[in-house]
């Protein structure tokens, strides 16, 4: 088992293929492959030549309304000319229940499968945005992290 130190008060544990990705003072943790590459400061994990990619946000909510709140965020999607969103639905990954937006993003050379999942723990709201060549690469990558998330407070 390896451990490295990452900025923003979170810390990295190697094990079995799998970096776990331990963000504390947050309150969850993520795992994803081993050979993904890690940006740290955006929060974006990338997989072999960038693909797939994994971008995870977090929004403070406090006393707001967190449907509302979560509508919004959906809306800044729908509204985003690069995205075109084709589905709204729950998924439920390692016991954890996400809302789930089954999309198509488009670059100027190129159109990707994207899903977005967005959830609230506590005072925050989460979104885990993957962008992936494939369907099949977009879903092997979110069954790879999704199931390993995992709150901590």
């Amino acid at each position: 088992m390896v451990m490295g130190c990452i900025t923003g008060g979170g810390k990295v544990v190697t094990n079995d293929g799998l970096k776990t990705f331990i963000y504390e003072d947050r309150g969850y943790e993520i795992s994803y492959p081993s050979h993904w590459d890690e940006s740290v400061d955006e929060k974006m994990f990338y997989g072999t030549n960038g693909m797939p990619a994994l971008g995870i946000r977090e929004s403070f909510v406090g006393d707001k309304d967190v449907s509302e709140q979560m509508q919004k965020v959906k809306d800044n999607f729908n509204d985003n000319e690069s995205y075109n969103v084709r589905d709204t639905s729950e998924a439920t990954y390692g016991g954890v229940t996400f809302e789930r937006l089954d999309m198509s993003y488009q670059d100027e050379t190129s159109t990707y499968a994207s899903a977005l999942f967005i959830i609230a723990s506590g005072d925050y709201l989460y979104q885990f945005l993957y962008l992936a060549e494939s369907p099949s690469s977009l879903e092997e990558a979110i069954n790879t992290t999704l199931p390993t998330l995992r709150f901590t407070s």
